[in-house]
């Protein structure tokens, strides 16, 4: 499943999904050559220029999801939902430059519900594609179809508004579908599937991942009160009353925190699953038939005691100051490796990093009066990403 792997993601069937009129989103180019062009223009879009200017995206909806933390101090909030909202406007915003406002609203809109039945309808077949394709085919795919079409309308919108001005990622999807030359958004359905990733790259997945953290933050309140020391040095360290990614980035207990949160709650489901060479391969030993698909669940790797110590224990200090606790570090792949890793891996840590630091430094929290965290994991559900359940918490202002 390695990058050497001759397993591959061809004629899975899954990807095939997300054709649009011919039109590949970048997860779902299957050719090598053609994979790597489109994710250089994604990585050049998320360089260290790009991500400066883009801080400005996520650092308004950290405003504005502080005043909705001011409006509903210590109400309980369902932080599950709550960071979803978040995760979703900072897409918006960073994505297409487009203010979706649902932070300042508190309830979602009708594309994140699109967003949610379509992963689900994708994971109640287990990974068989093909009803999915044949539904598609002849128009019926309900939810996928109009998520597709907002999604299309959105960078239609992003399109018009041609102006170079604008800070976020479609600027460099546009800018090669309209060179002499493109080199990867050759047609418009190009821009409409990639439209989609964007959405989908940091929001759900994010979204679960800051769920967690919160959760751990709420339960360990010794691990929230030495994080937030440790933040304290970073804050107007470049910027006046405010923090910047590249300080909180040298914050090592809070990069800790997410990264144990991420290890322990992985959010990636199943896996990526590949399909096995038509020959078969023997994995330690054991040999699978060809054309069978074949699935790691990060589930597996990040609770083994043959890679981590104590690793059903929520344990920041593993990354920091206890690395014996870590047995083999390859086992943790929270935004895959390779050339099929995460595209918004950056966006998704920049927003974490700010969502956290900028939360503990105002407000204070705790499990809300009956909440005993059961909830979020009882309630989790793996719909190809695993969704946490609900987690209520109280907010306080700090003096």
């Amino acid at each position: 499943m390695g990058a050497n792997s001759p397993c591959t993601k061809r004629g899975m069937g899954v990807f095939e999904i997300f054709d649009l009129h011919g039109g590949f989103s970048l997860e779902a180019i299957l050719d090598t050559d053609t994979h790597r062009v489109r994710r250089q223009i994604w990585d050049r879009a998320q360089n260290s220029q790009a991500m400066a200017k883009y801080e400005k995206h996520t650092r308004s909806v950290m405003r504005t999801w502080l005043g909705r933390l001011a409006d509903l101090e210590e109400t309980p909030i369902e932080i599950s939902g709550a960071v979803l909202l978040v995760a979703f406007d900072n897409m918006g915003k960073i994505g297409f430059t487009k203010e979706f406002g649902t932070v300042a609203t508190g309830k979602p809109v009708r594309w994140l519900n699109l967003m949610a039945a379509a992963f689900t309808s994708i994971a109640r077949l287990g990974g068989v594609a093909w009803p999915i394709l044949l539904a598609k085919s002849v128009g019926v795919l309900g939810d996928i179809e109009e998520f597709s079409a907002i999604s299309a309308a959105t960078a239609e919108d992003r399109l018009k508004r041609d102006d170079p001005g604008l800070d976020d990622l479609l600027k460099y999807f546009i800018e090669d579908f309209r060179s002499e030359k493109p080199k990867s958004f050759h047609s418009i359905y190009d821009l409409y599937t990639d439209a989609e990733t964007v959405l989908i790259a940091a929001t759900d997945t994010g979204a679960a991942s800051m769920a967690w953290i919160f959760y751990y933050l709420a339960k360990y309140p010794v691990v929230k009160c030495k994080l937030l020391s440790e933040l304290k040095p970073a804050f107007g360290k470049t910027l006046a009353g405010e923090y910047t990614d590249n300080n909180l980035a040298q914050v090592e207990y809070l990069n800790a925190v997410i990264n144990e949160a991420l290890r322990i709650k992985p959010v990636g489901g199943i896996g990526s699953p590949r399909l096995t060479p038509p020959e078969g391969i023997t994995v330690d030993g054991v040999w699978i038939p060809g054309h069978v698909q074949a699935f790691c669940p990060p589930w597996l790797l990040c609770r083994s005691e043959k890679y981590f110590v104590h690793a059903d224990e929520f344990i920041p200090e593993r990354w920091t100051t206890r690395p014996e606790l870590v047995v083999d570090k390859r086992a943790f792949i929270p935004f895959n490796a390779g050339r099929w890793s995460c595209a918004g891996k950056k966006i998704a840590m920049m927003l974490m990093r700010f969502m956290v630091a900028y939360t503990l430094t105002e407000y204070d929290f705790e499990f809300a009066p009956g909440e005993d965290g059961t909830a979020i994991i009882r309630d989790s559900v793996d719909v190809t990403l695993v969704k946490p359940g609900k987690l209520n918490l109280c907010f306080r202002k700090r003096l």
